[in-house]
């Protein structure tokens, strides 16, 4: 269920859970009163009436909202609003969490549904999607913004390419360590650690084909094995790959990518 409270001077609608069950109760019982309430001549007083009173609208502008506001599903898949803000009639910046990906067309669908949510008209509107794990702000899968015609952009690897970017690394004959995805928006690549001739190596493909191979030196550390080019980094970007089979990717500042993995 999504959350929808509004905050701040603006009204703005942000995120997680609203009305929860005991929230609900607990309005209920403020409004049919509890034992051991005072009344005065045998009655409910006026203070206890307004209070009760004030817990009654808030349950009907729950109960209102929950009809109108919660977590949706195209094409099998669930979103849900993280944040939604607004300035003015101008523009309005949308923040949506899906639980897996979907096609461009469910993303028209979902794009539409959250513009025919809207209190009121905007010049422009903005949404961005973001998968799983992924963290606000740090780049979506995917956009659809009305600007003010609605344009669908899939920043990220769809499902379809990374199904058949995962299924080629998979099927190297190489002595392989391990195999990952780095999906981040504009990257979408798979990442192999494989060993040849004695010597240690790190590819990365990409969905067009492209790709570079690196010979890595490896040194032992108490969380598992770092891995630099040989010769070292300009930039000093390392791997760490631990006892897990988890793979990082760390510099000067630690570390800043964690790949999901694949085998």
């Amino acid at each position: 269920m999504v959350q929808y409270l509004t905050s701040g001077s603006n009204g703005k609608i942000s995120t997680v859970t609203f009305c929860t069950k005991n929230t609900q109760k607990a309005a209920i019982n403020n409004l049919l009163g509890e034992p051991g309430v005072s009344s005065t001549n045998g009655g409910i007083n006026m203070v206890t009436l307004s209070k009760r009173l004030s817990c009654f609208a808030a349950l009907i502008i729950c109960m209102v909202m929950m009809g109108l506001v919660h977590a949706e599903t195209v094409e099998g898949a669930t979103y849900s609003i993280i944040s939604d803000n607004e300035f003015r009639d101008v523009k309005r910046s949308v923040d949506v969490r899906l639980d897996r990906k979907v096609s461009a067309e469910a993303l028209r669908t979902i794009a539409m549904e959250l513009k025919n949510m809207e209190r009121k008209k905007y010049d422009r509107i903005f949404i961005a999607y973001y998968l799983p794990n992924m963290k606000v702000g740090s780049g979506a899968w995917a956009t659809t913004h009305f600007d003010p015609e609605l344009e669908v952009k899939i920043l990220g690897l769809t499902a379809e390419e990374e199904e058949k970017m995962v299924r080629a690394a998979k099927s190297t004959p190489r002595d392989v360590v391990g195999i990952w995805m780095d999906d981040r928006p504009y990257v979408g690549a798979t990442v192999t650690i494989y060993r040849e001739n004695n010597k240690l190596y790190l590819e990365s493909k990409y969905k067009d084909g492209s790709g570079s191979t690196e010979e890595m030196t490896e040194s032992q550390s108490t969380v598992g094995s770092k891995l630099v080019e040989k010769g070292g980094n300009p930039h000093g970007e390392y791997f760490v790959l631990d006892k897990k089979g988890n793979l990082q990717a760390g510099d000067n500042n630690g570390i800043f990518l964690k790949y999901k993995k694949l085998k």
